[in-house]
């Protein structure tokens, strides 16, 4: 009984499981690591990459991936804070107007020419890219310490940073979406079977749309809380965040051909790999290591999707 329990625990939350046993061998054995001043760093770590990856979760579970994301978070982060010198509002609002377009584009691009989303938010993530280097004219962006909008990264409560609430804000907000809406249950659907989801009548264009407006949306909220954090920006920032998003979805559960995983394994999933990155770094690994550690671990997630079958919607 008790075996049977601990198997059916290991089926549903292997990710869950391994984070944990992982997480009790550095505190252990890895010097510093389980200090609150660390502990607060792997939370602000995850923070940002967090929203881009629980955004990313809505393409993902469709049947999609969006590649620009790194980019959008370049793009709107340099807008936002060239902005913040004029108005608060004007560096939050621009931005996400700013991404809707984006995520419309290419959710449009993908869905009525029935194109490949890899090839097509890769073109988008160079052409956004561009952007961002002509907007900047390829130099960084410094904010001002008179502006509002430095109390979005930098402002405490209790004396946590308040992203990270902001973080933890917008992943129930989304896990609420895609949990118990209509339209959470139709981005499953379409992932999991497109043509069962055409013959019950769901527009699958729309929610397609909806899930890559979803994705450049959450990039966006990255982009201004990051900008905001460092007080400056570049046109390079963001460089590598769609694979550490991927990263941390497939890690969490989430199948690359659709139709499942949800934002709470992602968010799981954006912990992990940022928990042993941050191990490495106490323990002084060479950079190149951290690399090597991430493709490991996505091979890790996927062979024991494999071999337990686990359930994660």
């Amino acid at each position: 009984m008790g075996k049977s329990i601990i198997k059916n625990l290991f089926k549903k939350q292997a990710v869950l499981m391994v984070f944990i046993f992982l997480f009790i061998i550095f505190a252990f054995f890895v010097p510093s690591f389980f200090s609150a001043r660390n502990l607060i760093n792997i939370l602000k770590q995850s923070a940002i990459l967090g929203i881009v990856a629980c955004g990313l979760t809505f393409p993902v579970i469709a049947g999609n991936v969006d590649l620009s994301v790194g980019s959008i978070v370049s793009l709107c982060g340099v807008v936002a804070l060239s902005l913040s010198y004029q108005s608060i509002w004007l560096a939050i609002f621009i931005p996400i107007v700013l991404a809707v377009i984006i995520g419309l584009i290419n959710g449009f691009i993908v869905t009525k020419f029935n194109a490949n989303s890899v090839i097509i938010t890769l073109g988008s993530l160079a052409v956004i890219r561009g952007l961002a280097l002509i907007y900047t004219g390829g130099k960084m962006v410094e904010g001002s310490d008179a502006s509002k909008f430095i109390l979005i990264g930098r402002s405490l409560i209790g004396g946590v940073p308040a992203y990270i609430f902001i973080f933890i804000i917008i992943a129930v907000i989304l896990g609420i979406v895609l949990n118990f809406t209509t339209l959470g249950r139709f981005v499953y659907h379409i992932g999991s079977n497109i043509e069962a989801g055409k013959i019950a009548g769901i527009n699958i264009d729309n929610i397609r749309i909806y899930t890559f407006i979803i994705s450049a949306v959450a990039s966006a909220l990255a982009a201004i809380i990051l900008s905001s954090r460092l007080y400056t920006a570049s046109p390079l920032t963001g460089n590598g965040y769609e694979f550490d998003a991927v990263a941390a979805i497939v890690v969490g559960g989430s199948s690359l051909f659709g139709g499942k995983g949800n934002i709470y394994r992602t968010v799981i999933g954006i912990f992990f790999i940022v928990m042993v990155i941050n191990a490495m770094i106490l323990l002084n690994l060479p950079v190149a290591f951290q690399y090597i550690a991430k493709a490991v671990i996505i091979v890790v997630a996927v062979w024991l999707d494999i071999r337990t079958s686990r359930v994660i919607i």
